[in-house]
């Protein structure tokens, strides 16, 4: 976990840049709960990037200035790094609304698994059940809970880190 922009390019250079990775997670995460009438609405707080044997969170809420780190903005847009993730698409939006960085070469792994026929209506909870026989269910606690916080809970980190 980490929000620094420093910290956060030197894990991207060091486990997606230098071993030359083809495919990364992605995950994000933001305050849902309801907002008055009017009011700003909720900016994404966090970005989980994923190999295959490590895993980044950017406190992006909590990084000075308040712009992304440029690695993360190189690998996002690079089209030879595939990016995984469940709505991978409105996350994609959300990305480019709330920190104008785009997306590219994007897998949307519900919609993967609804091709291959491994479920029917997929859910991150159903393609990972069905798909890696592993039982993940995020607790509405965690999902509604404090994105911003200058620390995160272990609860908050465990599901951000198991996210894609």
């Amino acid at each position: 976990v980490c929000n620094s922009k420093q910290f956060a390019d030197s894990w991207l250079r060091m486990h997606v840049i230098e071993p030359k990775e083809t495919l990364v997670g992605i995950a994000v995460e933001w305050n849902s709960k309801w907002r008055a009438k009017g009011s700003a609405r909720h900016r994404i707080s966090t970005i989980q990037i994923s190999t295959t044997s490590s895993v980044l969170i950017i406190q992006m809420s909590l990084l000075r200035p308040l712009t992304p780190p440029p690695l993360l903005l190189q690998i996002l847009s690079d089209a030879q790094i595939r990016k995984v993730g469940t709505s991978i698409l409105s996350d994609s939006l959300k990305l480019r609304k709330d920190w104008r960085l785009s997306v590219v070469g994007r897998v949307d792994v519900c919609e993967l698994a609804e091709d291959l026929e491994y479920c029917e209506r997929p859910t991150t909870s159903k393609v990972a059940k069905n798909v890696l026989a592993l039982d993940y269910d995020k607790p509405k606690t965690v999902a509604l809970g404090n994105w911003e916080a200058e620390t995160l809970s272990d609860l908050q980190i465990t599901c951000a880190a198991l996210d894609w």
